[in-house]
């Protein structure tokens, strides 16, 4: 069975490996689904992406900013929305080539002036 066709979408554990640390992000406040909440990074498949792998990296660019290290398959879990709607998801255990960079969120810019942060957020 072709992977790209049984996966809604992708996300990543992405591991510091200096001090073990897990890096999570917000998600937006306007999100129709989990708005607030927090995640570790992630998205849908594309039509142009080839894999799940290619889709994890794609996000890491587009969100962090950095180019991934080592891209290792962890498991799958599915979510479901308010429609009832359910989502497959295939995550992986992520270490970043260099310091991630996350881009600005504008409409969040009430959360960034109460919770600023210059740091990416690990736990």
């Amino acid at each position: 069975m072709d992977t790209k066709q049984k996966y809604n979408g992708c996300s990543a554990i992405i591991y510091r490996k200096e001090d073990s640390k897990i890096f999570i992000a917000q998600r937006k406040l306007n999100k129709s689904f989990g708005a607030g909440l927090w995640e570790t990074i992630g998205g849908g498949l594309e039509n142009y992406d080839k894999d799940c792998i290619d889709c994890i990296k794609r996000e890491i660019e587009e969100e962090l900013h950095t180019d991934t290290d080592s891209v290792n398959e962890f498991q799958d879990y599915s979510i479901a929305n308010k429609k009832g709607n359910t989502f497959l998801i295939k995550t992986f255990i992520v270490t970043l080539k260099s310091k991630p960079i996350p881009k600005p969120r504008a409409e969040n810019s009430k959360v960034l002036k109460r919770y600023p942060r210059k740091e990416p957020v690990y736990l």
